[in-house]
Order: C-alpha cells, then structure tokens, then sequence
C-alpha cells in the first residue's frame, strides 16, 4: 500500500505580477504512488547544477527544470507554446518544497520571497506552488503537491 504523506500546501497566483495572491492554504495529504516515486527518482538522479529543462517519460505535455536536494527544492513546469515545428518553452509554474527547517529548506523560501513575505507562510513541511501565467494545463494543476511529495517521506 502506498504511504500518504502530510504538508502544508499553499498556491500563490502570481499571473499578474503586480497582484500576487494566496489563493489556497491549506493542510495536504498526497499519496505517494508511483508517480511521485518517478518524479522523484528522475529529479534526484539528475546533475545538481543542470537546471536545463528535460522531458519525462510519464508525459509530453510539458518539460521540468528544478534543483532538489534530499529535504527542499524547486521545480518549474514548462509547456511548449511554439509553432510544431520548433519548441518555444514557456514557465507556467514553479513549485518550491520544502521538509524540515535547514540551510537548503531555509534558501529554497527565500526565493519565494518575491511573491510573499516569509511569514505569511506556515512552517515546514510545505509546499508552495506559484502560477505565473493565467492559462496552465490540468495535468500541471494536478501535478503541483504530487511531483514532490515523495521528498516527505524518510
């Protein structure tokens, strides 16, 4: 049986950069199933310092780039906006996450100190997702808590 994993999750629409908002805050649980486990394997496995973004297998409709470390991180989605016949790569989300109160959770929030100030956000662990444009896929949607919910569990 997969293992459900608990954390605060917060959504920030930040597609109109001039009104950031929270738009959720709330407490999560997210089963850790198969496709956390790829995700997870798939960012872990990658070279720390490639920030490039990379196809995965699970499906084409976007592209990842983050750095992760075992207890905090970053991920942003990318979908292709181009024409078919070249790949025009556009940022639709990030999601930043972090498991326990340490340097790397501590330098993951920072970044996210461009959308709100640190202490409008609950404790670790949590996951923030920020939407930065007004249109993202549903498989996006859906994927914000999943592709890093294996980074909760020991």
């Amino acid at each position: 049986m997969d293992p459900f994993v608990g954390f605060t999750f917060v959504e920030l629409d930040a597609s109109d950069p001039k009104k950031v908002r929270i738009v959720r805050k709330e407490a999560c649980r997210e089963r850790v199933d198969l496709i956390a486990r790829q995700f997870h394997d798939a960012l872990i496995a990658r070279d720390p310092s490639d920030t490039t973004p990379q196809g995965m297998v699970l499906t084409p409709d976007f592209k990842i780039r983050g750095k992760v470390s075992p207890s905090a991180g970053w991920l942003a989605f990318l979908v292709d906006k181009g024409d078919g016949k070249e790949e025009n790569l556009n940022e639709v989300a990030t999601v930043y996450f972090a498991r326990g109160d340490d340097a790397a959770a501590r330098d993951v929030l920072r970044q996210v100190d461009s959308y709100v100030h640190a202490n409008e956000l609950p404790p670790p662990p949590l996951v923030v997702a920020v939407k930065l444009t007004p249109a993202i896929p549903a498989i996006v949607r859906e994927w914000y808590a999943k592709s890093v919910s294996a980074f909760f569990t020991e």
